[in-house]
Parts: structure tokens; sequence; C-alpha cells
């Protein structure tokens, strides 16, 4: 995975979560026509406010090994592909911590002339 130039002022000050802070992540629950877009293969997408942060989820039913489909969404650099919107998205720290692997992207959004920069802080946890 390539990083970038490391961490600037910035983004140097996205909240570091320690280990017991860390919010547990469940899954939501689907309505009985949301739970059928699943099984179709749709894209849902939930918001929420989870230990009193937002959070974001996008779920959807894919047939293919787990270890495909993690490959897939953790190549960040195709993400202006495949993700719609999305201009940019670039990793500027991985870090193995007990609890997973911690990884910061930068993402660049756009719409017509807006940009939006946005920090986000994915923790994967394998297996």
């Amino acid at each position: 995975m390539e990083l970038g130039d490391g961490d600037r002022s910035e983004i140097a000050s996205s909240a570091d979560l320690a280990e017991e802070e860390q919010p547990e992540i469940s899954l939501p629950d689907w309505s009985e026509a949301e739970a059928r877009a699943l099984e179709n293969g749709e894209l849902m997408l939930k918001k929420g406010i989870v230990e009193g942060r937002r959070q974001g989820m996008a779920s959807q039913r894919v047939h293919a090994p787990a270890s495909t489909v993690w490959e897939r969404i953790l190549d960040f650099s195709m993400w202006p592909k495949v993700v719609d919107n999305v201009v940019s998205a670039r990793v500027y720290s991985a870090e193995q911590r007990p609890g997973g692997e911690h990884l910061k992207v930068e993402v660049v959004i756009g719409v017509t002339l807006l940009r939006i920069r946005t920090f986000v802080h994915h923790i994967y946890r394998a297996g």
C-alpha cells in the first residue's frame, strides 16, 4: 500500500482514538424492503450517530470470497473509478494496532465545481 508524504499539520489534528474508545460497529436494522433489496444485490446506505460520533455504512451483498471483497474495498487508488463523485483517495497513514489495521485516508469528493476534502479513519479487523 502506497503512503503519502506523512502527516501534515491539518491532517495530524484528526482524533486518534485510544483502543478502549473505539466504538463497536454493528450492522443496522434493515426494514423488510431493505433486506429484500440487499438480497437482490442493491447497495444500501445508512447513516446515524453511534456513541456521539457520526457514522455511515454502505452494505451490499457480493458473491465473492471475503478476501477479494476486502482487497477491492481497501484499494483506495481505485475509488475514483468505482465510487460515485470521488475525485481522489489516498492513504496518508497506515499502522497496525492491537485492534486492527488503522488506515487514514484523504478523500476528495467533487460535484460540478464543488470539491469537498475529508479525512476518514478506517479500522480494518481481519477475520
